[in-house]
């Protein structure tokens, strides 16, 4: 089963209705699963109001996509909203979080956790510790929650130092040699980035007005 698969961030959301629309008209057995922050805050709504969205991945998604790509049925797959014969169905909200080390894969999307509105956690953030609800910096990059007995300080040390030791491990390394050996493109972008890689790299600051 083809699937089709889209980390929805809100403010992309209609571009990704649109692209799907479009591969529906050549692929129409394809089918689209989407994610993300603005998926999980709508859950059942999504496909209720899209009829092009098939499931929507509430949470966090490596174990439902793993399941997934694994051809298991979709009722079986916590934190998953489908569509059957009989309606929308949603499997309910995933039990404890996944530990990305026990997965099958070598790299990963690094954020910083940021409790957005809608997600299950936004209604008691302030009962668990420090929010800056400034939603300038609410964008994955900022340390906006500190949790009780935390310091800023300390998540920004804790997250470089796993930054750091997560991306110089050998097989990512190998990782990602392979896939600038497989694309010239990318070994262009890669070495006009570089700097600026190096530069995040040793900080943990964003840096503006960099290469895309």
């Amino acid at each position: 089963m083809p699937l089709l698969l889209f980390e929805n961030l809100g403010q992309s959301f209609v571009d990704h209705l649109r692209i799907v629309r479009m591969v529906k008209k050549v692929m129409p057995e394809i089918r689209v699963v989407l994610g993300g922050v603005h998926v999980s805050a709508l859950k059942e709504k999504i496909l209720i109001q899209y009829p092009e969205v098939d499931c929507a991945v509430v949470g966090e998604g490596e174990l439902p996509l793993l399941r997934l790509l694994q051809g298991a049925p979709f009722k079986s797959i916590q934190g998953l909203v489908y569509r059957d014969a009989s309606g929308v169905r949603f499997t309910g909200l995933q039990g404890r979080g996944v530990e990305l080390d026990s997965l099958p894969i070598d790299d990963f999307n690094l954020a910083k956790f940021t409790p957005f509105p809608g997600s299950p956690i936004y209604e008691k953030i302030h009962e668990l510790g420090e929010f800056e609800e400034d939603y300038r910096k609410m964008d994955c990059m900022n340390f906006v929650f500190v949790t009780k007995g935390m310091t800023r300080e300390r998540l920004d040390e804790l997250f470089l130092e796993f930054y750091r030791s997560h991306f110089m491990r050998p097989r990512v390394l190998l990782g990602y040699l392979t896939m600038l050996w497989k694309s010239p493109h990318s070994w262009w972008r890669f070495m006009v980035n570089l700097s600026s890689f190096l530069r995040f790299a040793r900080s943990n600051r964003r840096i503006e007005g960099g290469s895309r």
